[in-house]
């Protein structure tokens, strides 16, 4: 099996979406004094979820008394969202963090990235991570803690903030997780100067560069195609590498 590698990984999505949005377009749920406190949030669909990730986002409520955590009412499968919500509300009931839990739903496409960026600070799951969710976060501007993983779908995050010089908010262990969650929450001035860095990136990150993206994708249709041509099917195996273009 022949692999290829792209120069730097990307994301794909460039726009912006619609006009601005405010914390109480969202149909949050949440009481006035929670939607103006710091917002965690984790707009996975709800399948992707776990227990142990739930109970560190618990634990770092329990330690942020004026923050709460966004969810998304959305799921695969039809009416399971529901019995989802009603189910996590409880978990939150008995992790002693009652009326903490707000969930977006189903929203325009055009509303995608303007509903994120309202949020402060993306909580990753540790299993199965945020993919298009998580780049649409971060394009928002939204800084993102997760944990190391050690499989694809648990290494999406980490690969992503690497990518943009932020692996130091990739945490090793739980209890790091957890810290850096309160860390960064109770610090503004960070999650602001984080936000700006993330703006800012728009224009000169590779994860961010669209057009970028393009080239090396034609980069690599033409060097699969040259090897295909130069080598037999029995021949070597060869690895394809599209080296980014000097500037």
């Amino acid at each position: 099996e022949r692999a290829t590698w792209s120069p730097a990984l990307r994301r794909v999505d460039s726009s912006d979406g619609g006009p601005p949005l405010r914390r109480e377009d969202l149909g949050l749920g949440l009481s006035p004094r929670r939607l103006r406190g710091v917002a965690l949030c984790n707009f996975n669909q709800l399948y992707k979820l776990d227990p142990d990730s739930f109970g560190a986002w618990a634990n770092a409520l329990r330690r942020l008394p004026e923050a709460s955590l966004w969810l998304s009412r959305v799921s695969v499968r039809r009416g399971w969202a529901e019995h989802a919500e009603q189910s996590l509300r409880a978990q939150a009931a008995a992790h002693g963090v009652t009326g903490r839990l707000g969930f977006v739903p189903k929203l325009p496409e055009a509303d995608f990235i303007p509903a994120r960026s309202l949020a402060d600070l993306m909580v990753d799951n540790r299993w199965y991570n945020a993919h298009t969710t998580g780049a649409d976060s971060l394009w928002a501007g939204v800084p993102a803690v997760a944990l190391q993983g050690r499989g694809l779908a648990s290494r999406a995050s980490g690969s992503f903030l690497a990518a943009l010089g932020l692996g130091y908010t990739v945490a090793p262990s739980w209890k790091a997780y957890e810290d850096l969650i309160c860390s960064l929450a109770s610090t503004p001035e960070r999650l602001q100067l984080l936000r700006r860095r993330l703006l800012d990136a728009r224009s000169d990150a590779p994860f961010f560069d669209l057009e970028g993206l393009a080239r090396a994708q034609e980069r690599l249709v033409h060097g699969m195609w040259r090897a295909h041509e130069a080598s037999p099917a029995s021949g070597p195996k060869m690895h394809i590498i599209a080296a980014r273009a000097r500037t």
